[in-house]
């Protein structure tokens, strides 16, 4: 590896094995950071910075929950005083509780709001306080596909589908207020096959394995479409914690298999279709003329 992050210290929230986070761990530490792994499961934690060792690398484990703000806090003194600063901050941590907007529970409805947005909030407030101080950090936040699709085994449900909303529009905003700072927020929405989310239903398999990637379908040409492993999710976070990311914030990326790709900004008005003006107010009957056209 080419030691990109050399000397930096990193988060990442959600690492347990089998999922994103792990890979990024994995990636980041070939790379030259020195990473907290975070996962409330301290078991979960402590696997993946086995892990991380054995390949050379240098890790720590945390537990604390991401879902309130001393917790937020806990993680990102861990990297302070194990590693004396925090350059790099992964939002991943998330959990997922299928209940439809007639169904989903009020403890269910807080449990993804709290782990997703709330969490993210937490660390990333944490960890800004520490990075405005070296006018430098990256921080990046990891969304979903599933407010803007209508199948997929995210959209069963709404409280999944409102955090991760609500990732979005933190992740523009964070990047507005912190940009003067140095400090960059990007974030990622990614398609792999992990624990969380297993793709479709295949074999049966070992306990406690990480499920393989059958959704991901090789072309003839040899790329893969669809999900595959995570592994091929981190190069792409991994890259926008570098240096030479500097200049590139509050926008969004795709990453899945062999697909990498930056979405348009979200609700830019700022092209000639999609804005209509007249001279005073309008009415509604003329906005029932002109809506239709537009979509």
């Amino acid at each position: 590896m080419s030691g990109k992050l050399e000397g930096k210290s990193a988060v990442v929230t959600g690492a347990g094995a089998g999922g994103i986070g792990e890979a990024v761990c994995m990636l980041m530490a070939k790379e030259g950071a020195k990473v907290v792994v975070n996962d409330f499961k301290p078991q979960i934690a402590d696997e993946t910075v086995e892990k991380v060792k054995k390949e050379g690398g240098t890790a720590v484990a945390n537990s604390d929950s991401v879902a309130t703000m001393a917790g937020g806090q806990a993680i990102i003194n861990a990297a302070v005083k194990n590693f004396g600063k925090i350059d790099i901050l992964i939002n991943i941590a998330g959990n997922y509780i299928v209940g439809n907007i007639l169904e989903q529970t009020e403890a269910d409805w807080d449990s993804q709001i709290n782990v997703h947005l709330k969490g993210a909030f937490s660390c990333t407030q944490a960890a800004a306080k520490e990075m405005v101080k070296q006018k430098n950090g990256r921080v990046i936040n990891i969304s979903s596909p599933t407010p803007f699709a209508y199948k997929g085994m995210g959209s069963r449900s709404i409280a999944y589908s409102a955090a991760k909303s609500g990732i979005i529009g933190f992740t523009i905003t964070a990047s507005r207020q912190l940009e003067e700072y140095g400090i960059t927020v990007n974030g990622i929405i990614p398609g792999a096959v992990t624990k969380l989310f297993p793709g479709p239903p295949g074999p049966p398999r070992p306990a406690g394995t990480a499920p393989a990637p059958p959704a991901a379908a090789p072309r003839p040409s040899g790329l893969l479409v669809g999900m595959a492993s995570p592994d091929f999710v981190a190069p792409t976070i991994v890259y926008l914690c570098t240096d030479e990311a500097k200049d590139i914030t509050g926008r969004f990326f795709h990453a899945a298999g062999n697909r990498v790709g930056v979405y348009a900004r979200p609700f830019d008005l700022n092209t000639s279709n999609s804005s209509v003006y007249k001279l005073g107010q309008w009415t509604v009957d003329e906005v029932k003329e002109v809506i239709p056209r537009m979509l």
